[in-house]
């Protein structure tokens, strides 16, 4: 058995897959998966794909374009190391990440939660996509509930952690297979479920910015909105059945009806197809503004 899966969700932008791949050192106990969701054709028929060259690299081409979550859960059902380690193809590790991990692959956790960086993609240098997480981690300082606190439920990705496999099978944890936010659900369920978890604020990820992302799309596309409701209601739930005072799908729901007009437009019939009453809608809104105002709770607490 490998003692790290690194999974690689893809599609298209080969060049940015292969800056990925270079940011993992070959070692004899270290499997990447590369799943390759639906790229263009004229892309995955070259022998020079990014990760074809490499022993220590396994490269599954998926036809059926189902998105990221989907790609994850193809490597999840191909990985065999003892820890999974995900990494996105326009993104890269820190220099030493490995080293990194084998100062945890020993530890007792189920997950362990590392520091991250933003760069930008083409220049490599500082950017602004994590300052938030960055400022409230800071606040928390000398705080471990709070640090465990925001891994377990607001570090939403699956990403700048490495997670037992063994923990994830056991509890059949799977993503979403939805086109944005597949990794949401998946995030907070393994956070929540996991016995025992810790953090490293050495930086183990680099996640990039840059202007074609996914993340600078958030709404280009109605199934994107929808999807992205979706999500965010589905973890909603998920928080209200488990009793954690967090109000993701309502803060969602007050910002962006106000502040994007593709939202307006399917906010509507969206709580109409997930039975969502107004009474309910109005209690969540007021439950969260209420937190904000008076700084109750994570990440409001002073």
């Amino acid at each position: 058995m490998k003692r790290y899966s690194i999974i690689v969700p893809n599609r298209n932008h080969p060049e940015l897959l292969r800056r990925a791949l270079d940011s993992v050192p070959q070692r004899e106990d270290v499997e990447v998966i590369v799943v390759d969701d639906a790229s263009d054709p004229s892309l995955t028929g070259s022998q020079a794909f990014p990760g074809l060259e490499r022993a220590d690299c396994r490269v599954i081409f998926t036809p059926e374009g189902k998105g990221a979550g989907y790609a994850r859960n193809v490597g999840l059902d191909h990985a065999t190391g003892e820890w999974l380690v995900f990494l996105d193809s326009d993104d890269l590790f820190a220099d030493g990440f490995l080293s990194l991990l084998d100062s945890h692959c020993e530890d007792d956790d189920d997950i362990i939660y590392f520091g991250c960086k933003s760069v930008d993609s083409e220049t490599l240098l500082p950017s602004y996509r994590l300052e938030y997480r960055s400022e409230l981690l800071e606040r928390y300082a000398g705080r471990p509930e709070l640090i465990e606190f925001h891994n377990r439920y607001m570090h939403t990705e699956p990403w700048g952690k490495m997670i037992r496999r063994d923990f994830i099978l056991r509890e059949r944890i799977r993503f979403e297979e939805t086109v944005c936010a597949n990794d949401y659900l998946f995030s907070v369920v393994s956070g929540h479920k996991a016995r025992k978890v810790s953090y490293d604020p050495s930086v183990l990820y680099c996640l990039t910015s840059r202007d074609d992302s996914l993340s600078k799309q958030f709404f280009d596309t109605p199934r994107k909105v929808w999807d992205r409701m979706l999500v965010y209601w589905h973890v909603q739930q998920f928080f209200r059945k488990e009793n954690i005072p967090l109000y993701p799908f309502y803060e969602f729901w007050e910002q962006y009806t106000r502040e994007s007009p593709e939202v307006a437009r399917m906010a509507e019939p969206f709580r109409k197809d997930q039975h969502i009453s107004k009474c309910n809608l109005a209690l969540g809104i007021l439950r969260f503004k209420f937190r904000k105002r008076f700084h109750i709770g994570v990440p409001y607490c002073r």
